[in-house]
């Protein structure tokens, strides 16, 4: 009972985090963001879910009836788009095929991208670099916290992108495990890449990039090199830290 206070008092807290954000971004409703991101329309939403609740019945036999054909007691979410009616195995090599041929339909640079992760080549240096070889066929919720942000970054960089968009990269990791994060990110800018980083962290910006930008309740309030903002607000009289500056820039007028 008190283990689930706690987790009711966190999901409320977290509720009202995210709909005071969704308040300050003029979001109208809970569900906005993931229509958008889906590219449709509310009501069309609606009128998806009271088909689904409409017939439900006749969509829960039919689950059910697959249920019995693949000797299952209770279908998990990859077994409500299983196959029925063929036992033909698809090996490897034409499942991949698959996979590669329906990317392509979208864009050549996606089959590119996929036949890339699928390199050793670059699999293992990537596993050693994040230090994750001996985790290798561990599956994700096998993981600490830091390991799983290690090999989400991991993932990132397999296909060697130009360009590198990292949101708290350094959450959960371990001391050693920061400073060979941020070996890897100055090592990718230095080959080339472009790197925006978003951080709460201001030593880590501070380190790490030449530009910062400042947003202020969604407003861009400054944007330029770190080195000629922080003498502008020192007015060059003093060394400022990026985080003095930014705590100068960011208070509210007197």
């Amino acid at each position: 009972e008190g283990v689930a206070d706690v987790q009711a008092a966190c999901y409320d807290a977290l509720v009202g985090d995210r709909l005071s954000v969704d308040r300050l971004r003029g979001i109208p409703d809970p569900m906005w963001p993931t229509n958008q991101r889906n590219e449709l329309e509310g009501e069309v939403v609606e009128a998806m879910m009271r088909a689904v609740e409409e017939h439900y019945p006749l969509g829960r036999r039919w689950f059910v009836r697959k249920a019995e054909v693949l000797g299952l007691d209770r279908l998990q979410l990859a077994d409500q788009y299983a196959p029925v009616g063929s036992d033909r195995r698809v090996e490897w090599t034409e499942a991949v095929a698959m996979v590669d041929d329906s990317l392509r339909d979208f864009h050549p640079r996606l089959g590119d991208i996929f036949r890339t992760c699928l390199d050793r080549a670059h699999i293992d240096p990537l596993l050693e670099e994040m230090e994750l070889t001996d985790k290798r066929a561990a599956i994700p919720s096998e993981l600490s916290r830091g390991m799983k942000q290690k090999l989400m970054i991991a993932c990132g960089f397999l296909h060697q992108p130009s360009v590198l968009i990292f949101d708290e990269p350094l959450t959960g990791l371990d001391p050693l495990g920061i400073r060979r994060m941020k070996e890897s990110i100055v090592r990718r800018s230095k080959e080339g890449a472009a790197v925006i980083l978003s951080s709460h962290l201001l030593h880590l910006v501070e380190e790490l990039c030449d530009t910062v930008a400042i947003i202020r309740a969604g407003a861009l309030i400054a944007h330029e090199k770190i080195d000629d903002l922080k003498w502008k607000i020192a007015q060059g009289k003093s060394e400022l830290s990026l985080e003095e500056a930014f705590l100068r820039i960011t208070a509210d007028p007197q």
